[in-house]
C-alpha cells in the first residue's frame, strides 16, 4: 500500500456560510472560531482511556473527524493534528505538504483528506483507496468534503456537489439537478446532500434502501442536519426529532439498533452524528449525550454530559466533543525596532469563544506602563524588555496572550561636541577645563585627555564627567608649547566626539 500523500489541486476555495444550525457529521466546511475550543474524547465502557496529544491542551480546536480509533483534529488557524499516529502504520503523520497551508475542511475513512484554502485537496493514510483519485473530476472551488468508503464528494461554493472515485453502486452519479446544497456527506457507498430548503438528497448504492429515504426528509423545512452511516443516514428534523434509515433501522434482520432509542422520544436534539461502523449520536437542548447503534462508544463522561458542545464527532470505538471556551487562536506580537525614541506596535490576540472583553497592555520587564496598541519608547525604557500583552475576560478568569519579549530597549544613541575652553596659565601650573554637549540631554563617561610638549607625553588619563564637563590640572610644566587632544569615548546615548588645542607656558 502506497504510504505517499497525494495532492489534488483545485481553484481558490470560496468559503460558504452554512445555514444555521447545520453542525456535525462526517465532515464539514470552514468551521466558526468562535465555536472552537477544548476536546474532550471517550470510548466504550470498560475500554482502555482514550489518549489525545498533548498539543490539544492549549491549542482551540475548530472541528474534528474520527474513523475507527483515528481522529483528525483542524485547529482554529487551520492546522491538522492527527490523535495517534503508530510506528507500524507511519501513513498516519500529517503530511508536510500541508505545512504552511491554512485547511477549511477535513474528511476520515480509510483514508484522510484536508482542503486548503490555497485551492488543494490533499490525502494521506490509505491513499491506495479509489476515494483519492479524483480523475478528472472538476473539484474547483470546493468548500467542504467528505470520504466514503471508496469514494468522495464535494460540495462547491456555487451549492453545486461532485464526487470521485468508485462508482460500482452509483456513488458518482450525482443527480443532475441537485443544487442550493449547504452540507454534504458519506456512508459507505452512498452520499446524501442537505439542500438550503431542508431536504435531504441521497445517491450511490440502496442494497438497505439508504437513499430509498423516508417521506419526511423529502419535505421542505423539515431538515436542519445529516449524517451517514455505513448503510443508512441520520437526520435532525426541525421540531428537534430524528429520523433515522437504511440497515437496521427501515430494514434488515433482528434488531434494528440504529433507530434512535424511545428515551429520545421527547428530546429536542440540537447535535447529531454517526459513522460508517455503526454509531449513532444525539445531544439534547439540556446537553445530555445519547449514543446508539451494534457498536458504539457510551463511556460518555460525567462532566461532560449537560455541558455546552460546539462539534461532535463518533465513530464504534470513539467520540470527541468539541466545549467551546475562550483560548488564544493567534498570539500577541510586537513589531517595531526596540530603541529609545521609536514607537512599537502592537498586534492582539485572537481568541476563540466569546470573552466578555478584550483589553491590551505594554509591560516593562514584566510591570504594566501603558495601555492601547501602540508605545513610544523614552529613556524609561531603556534596558528593559517589552512585551505587549492581550486579556480577554471571562467569568471564570482572564485569558492572557503575551508577545515574545523585545529585545532590551537600547538608547538613543545622539550626536555629542567636545570643546576645549581657554586654557588657564598660571607660571608652572595649566588648568584645562573640558565640555562635552548634546542636543539630547548631558553625556556620561570619560574622556580621555592627552597633553604633549613636542612628541614628549606628558599626561594621559581618563577623566570622568561631571554635569558634562570634565577639568584637568598639570602641575611643574617647562616652559614651551603644549597641545592637547580630548577625546570622548561616547555612552548608550550619545556618540563620541573629539577636540584639540594648544596653550604655553612662558
Amino acid at each position: 500500500m502506497s504510504t505517499k500523500p497525494l495532492i489534488r489541486s483545485i481553484a481558490a476555495a470560496g468559503v460558504l456560510a452554512l445555514t444555521a444550525g447545520l453542525l456535525g457529521g462526517i465532515a464539514h466546511a470552514a468551521p466558526d472560531p468562535v465555536d472552537a475550543g477544548q476536546v474532550v474524547s471517550w470510548g466504550q465502557t470498560g475500554a482502555d482511556p482514550i489518549s489525545l496529544p498533548t498539543e490539544l491542551g492549549s491549542t482551540a480546536i475548530a472541528d474534528v473527524a474520527v474513523f475507527a480509533d483515528q481522529a483528525v483534529f483542524l485547529t482554529a488557524t487551520g492546522e491538522v493534528i492527527m490523535r495517534e499516529v503508530y510506528d507500524d502504520n507511519p501513513a498516519d503523520e500529517v503530511p508536510e505538504e500541508l505545512a504552511g497551508e491554512k485547511v477549511i475542511s477535513i474528511a476520515a475513512s480509510s483514508a484522510y483528506a484536508a482542503l486548503t484554502e490555497s485551492g488543494k485537496l490533499i490525502f494521506w493514510g490509505n491513499v491506495a483507496s479509489p476515494s483519492t483519485d479524483v480523475g478528472s473530476t472538476p473539484v474547483n472551488e470546493l468548500t467542504q468534503i467528505a470520504l466514503g468508503q471508496h469514494h468522495g464528494v464535494g460540495l462547491k461554493a456555487d451549492g453545486t456537489v461532485v464526487a470521485w472515485g468508485a462508482n460500482a453502486d452509483g456513488q458518482t452519479d450525482v443527480p443532475g439537478d441537485l443544487d442550493d446544497v449547504v452540507k454534504v456527506v458519506a456512508g459507505d457507498e452512498h452520499s446524501y446532500a442537505l439542500r438550503a430548503d431542508g431536504t435531504v438528497v441521497g445517491w450511490g448504492r440502496n442494497q438497505f434502501q439508504q437513499v430509498t429515504m423516508p417521506a419526511a426528509v423529502g419535505e421542505p423545512g423539515s431538515v436542519v442536519d445529516i449524517a451517514a452511516r455505513g448503510a443508512g443516514g441520520l437526520a435532525l428534523m426541525s421540531d428537534g426529532s430524528l429520523v433515522s434509515w437504511g440497515q437496521q433501522a427501515t430494514v434488515g434482520f433482528g434488531a434494528k439498533y440504529n433507530l434512535p432509542p424511545a428515551s429520545l422520544a421527547d428530546k429536542n436534539v440540537t447535535r447529531i452524528a454517526a459513522s460508517n461502523t455503526g454509531a449513532n449520536l444525539a445531544i439534547d437542548d439540556t446537553g445530555a449525550i445519547t449514543t446508539w447503534g451494534s457498536t458504539r462508544p457510551d463511556d460518555v463522561p460525567a462532566d461532560l454530559d449537560g455541558g455546552t458542545i460546539a462539534e461532535v464527532a463518533v465513530s464504534s470505538q470513539l467520540a470527541v466533543a468539541i466545549q467551546p471556551a475562550v483560548m488564544p487562536i493567534t498570539n500577541s506580537t510586537v513589531s517595531g525596532t526596540a530603541k529609545q525614541g521609536q514607537t512599537l506596535t502592537g498586534t492582539p490576540a485572537t481568541f476563540s469563544g466569546t470573552p466578555d472583553g478584550v483589553s491590551t497592555e505594554w509591560l516593562a520587564d514584566g510591570t504594566s506602563v501603558a495601555e492601547g496598541t501602540t508605545l513610544v519608547l523614552t529613556a524609561a525604557h531603556v534596558g528593559k524588555k517589552i512585551t505587549f500583552r492581550t486579556t480577554a475576560s471571562t467569568p471564570e478568569g482572564d485569558v492572557v496572550s503575551d508577545s515574545t519579549p523585545t529585545a532590551a530597549v537600547a538608547a538613543l544613541i545622539s550626536a555629542s561636541k567636545t570643546a576645549i575652553n581657554k586654557v588657564k596659565v598660571k607660571k608652572s601650573k595649566a588648568t584645562i577645563k573640558l565640555k562635552v554637549t548634546s542636543s539630547t540631554g548631558t553625556p556620561t563617561g570619560k574622556v580621555k585627555v592627552e597633553v604633549k610638549k613636542g612628541k614628549k607625553k606628558v599626561f594621559s588619563k581618563n577623566v570622568k564627567l561631571k554635569n558634562g564637563g570634565a577639568k584637568v590640572v598639570l602641575k611643574k610644566l617647562k616652559k614651551g608649547k603644549y597641545k592637547i587632544t580630548a577625546k570622548y569615548a561616547g555612552s548608550k546615548a550619545h556618540k563620541a566626539s573629539n577636540a584639540k588645542g594648544k596653550f604655553r607656558v612662558k
